[in-house]
């Protein structure tokens, strides 16, 4: 049988008395600091098989524990634990642990928990008992992360993990976390010690962090079922294996490579298509990176659908001729070096769908009439920006963020006529999530956007603006089908517009980090609110607006839910989805 207990473990005695031979427990959400009031009940349950003690509170298990036997799933998810007995080991029936990092990297001798599937984290120690030979054994392992490698001495150390005779593993994490000073000795033994973690040729998702070898060794591009691949803070790695050759390769990310100068040929491989499967393609602070070479006669990345670059400062050079135009997602950030190249391949992209260009202090031209199919635009902090044919072909944009781009409006509306101004964005019909910053109120720019009755949400972000002008609150009244109004970072606002309360499909109002802010709109918020938050801002506020004796309290008393500064105030779940 299982039961589950609702209201607290002093009901565990009469239910284990009725029923010696339950099979499934649950106990999740119990407040409880220990269970040592239970274990005498726990030891006699012999033929259990499940048991949920998530989220109870709990800091430390009894030794009772380890008579269970039988147990095949124990969730400790929610739990800080502090102690687990020296004896959990003897659950060798134990196939599914959920709890954090920080848990199993207690269990002594986790080696002889045989049939576990997955194993959250194992810190290698010098101690016995948490030597990597513990995984010896472990053949039923899933998903494996290994940490602390720096504390495996050598190549045969390695090798008695056994990795590569654990065919049912899918994913496997490798993680050195301190390294002595970096020398040839260091990162020949990085080598000699990855080379002995050789895993089954069947391994699906691999992750490599703070490696310090030059290259891989040869297993890497052996892994012919790869479908996922990040490499992490290798910043030694100056050679990377030919991963284009990878046949069922989806995902590849490479991360803090700092000796990465080229990518060229020895990564593409031999064959005429390149990364022949790969869809998500991502690198980030590759700080000495310079040429992304052109794959001559060969078809590079077919299926690529998002490409992101970011931070890698020194790039210059771009496969635009032979990369993919079948990308629908670009995330480009600190971009200035190779933004001339840009434009080019902006135009073989019909069927981008989201684009994000942050940190570009270079003249940034976006093709607008290529770019009919994109639903999201972001553009952070870019000084120059030009589209060329204008934002009337932007008929599909459902998200517009504008955020520190201090020329772009204004090359909005120096490039339009006087006739062209007020209808700019009247392509813009899809519009439903908008982000501005303060520019767009203080140049009132906001004119070219009165055709637009379409958003939905509209976000102000990084105000310096202390209040909202008469006309900039007649415009907001005329987004009548606005349902949600942020306002982030708006530090210096003193007062919100006075009109929210006319706004009558309005439903959600969210505050965050607006520290001047000290009262709500005299007139108050509209009748059909549904949420109201406020976070990181004003202590005055926080504080006119608690429930008990606050001021402004009456003005949001009406609203089912009222979270201040990640407390809930008020729910009332019944009005909710109305």
């Amino acid at each position: 049988g299982h039961h589950r207990v609702d209201k607290n473990y002093g009901t565990l005695g009469s239910i284990v008395r009725k029923s010696t031979s339950l099979r499934v427990l649950d106990l999740s959400y119990i407040c409880m600091s220990n269970v040592s009031q239970a274990s005498d009940v726990l030891c006699k349950l012999s033929h259990l098989r499940y048991l949920d003690l998530s989220f109870t509170g709990i800091k430390d298990l009894p030794e009772a524990f380890g008579n269970l036997y039988h147990l095949q799933v124990l969730d400790l998810r929610g739990c800080i634990i502090e102690k687990l007995p020296k004896n959990m080991n003897n659950l060798i029936n134990l196939r599914h642990l959920y709890a954090d990092s920080q848990t199993t990297a207690l269990i002594y001798a986790v080696g002889q928990l045989t049939k576990l599937q997955e194993l959250q984290e194992f810190r290698v120690r010098l101690e016995d008992g948490y030597k990597i030979n513990e995984l010896r054994d472990m053949k039923d392992l899933r998903k494996l992360y290994i940490t602390n490698l720096e504390k495996v001495s050598s190549w045969q150390e390695a090798t008695d993990a056994k990795l590569v005779e654990k065919k049912s593993l899918d994913y496997l994490q490798l993680k050195w976390v301190y390294q002595v000073p970096e020398s040839r000795s260091t990162s020949q033994l990085n080598k000699d010690i990855l080379d002995g973690l050789h895993p089954h040729f069947q391994l699906k998702r691999l992750k490599i962090l703070n490696y310090m070898g030059i290259d891989f060794p040869y297993w890497v591009q052996r892994l012919t079922d790869l479908v996922a691949v990040n490499i992490i803070n290798c910043r030694w790695l100056s050679v990377l294996p030919p991963l284009g050759e990878l046949p069922r390769l989806k995902k590849l990310s490479l991360f803090g490579l700092s000796s990465i100068t080229h990518i060229n040929d020895q990564v593409y491989g031999t064959n005429d298509v390149i990364f022949p499967y790969l869809e998500e393609l991502h690198f980030s602070e590759l700080f000495s990176w310079e040429q992304w070479s052109e794959a001559e006669y060969k078809l590079l990345i077919p299926h690529l659908r998002k490409l992101g670059i970011n931070a890698c400062s020194k790039l210059s050079l771009l496969p635009i001729e032979t990369l993919s135009s079948s990308v629908k997602e670009l995330h480009l950030s600190s971009c200035t070096s190779y933004i001339s190249m840009l434009p080019a391949y902006l135009k073989r992209l019909t069927s981008l769908t989201k684009l994000s260009i942050q940190d570009c202090s270079a003249t940034l031209l976006i093709p607008c009439h290529s770019l009919t199919l994109l639903e999201h635009l972001q553009l952070e902090s870019c000084f120059d920006v030009h589209f060329e044919g204008g934002m009337q072909y932007f008929t599909k944009l459902k998200k517009l963020e504008v955020h520190r781009c201090f020329d772009v409006t204004q090359n909005i509306y120096e490039q339009t006529s006087l006739v062209e101004r007020y209808s700019l964005m009247g392509g813009l019909q899809s519009l439903i999530h908008l982000v501005i910053d303060d520019r767009f109120m203080y140049y009132r720019y906001y004119h070219m956007l009165n055709t637009l009755c379409s958003i939905r949400t509209m976000k102000f972000c990084a105000f310096d603006l202390s209040e909202f002008t008469t006309e900039d609150e007649e415009w907001l009244q005329q987004l009548q089908s606005l349902q949600e109004i942020q306002f982030a970072s708006c530090r210096n606002l003193l007062r919100l517009p006075s009109n929210l309360n006319n706004m009558c499909n309005l439903k959600k109002v969210v505050l965050n980090d607006c520290c001047k802010l000290q009262s709500l709109p005299l007139n108050g918020l509209p009748d059909n609110l549904k949420e109201f938050h406020v976070s990181g801002g004003s202590e005055v506020l926080e504080q006119q607006c608690q429930k008990t004796d606050g001021d402004e309290w009456q003005k949001i008393s009406h609203v089912p839910y009222v979270r201040i500064n990640g407390r809930t105030i008020q729910m009332i779940s019944h009005d909710l989805g109305s």
